[in-house]
């Protein structure tokens, strides 16, 4: 039975080929360290986290077709 105190649960994930991989550390420090490469989860590939990332702002990016033309909400 896991603690009530949920400061001292861990993280849990499950990985591509359905394997679960445990750490003890809490939620922000886990994505912490999986964006800061201090953290390998199995299953992830390679490339993730990028070294470019996108970013998207909010205020000005639009919702877009697959075909690249301006989506327009019914």
């Amino acid at each position: 039975m896991s603690s009530p105190d949920p400061d001292t649960w861990p993280v849990v994930v499950r990985g591509a080929n359905g394997d679960w991989s445990e750490f003890p550390v809490g939620a922000v420090e886990f994505l912490a360290g999986v964006y800061r490469r201090t953290i390998d989860v199995p299953g992830m590939p390679r490339s993730f986290p990028s070294d470019d990332p996108n970013s998207v702002d909010p205020d000005t990016e639009r919702d877009n077709n697959d075909d690249g033309t301006e989506a327009v909400a019914a």
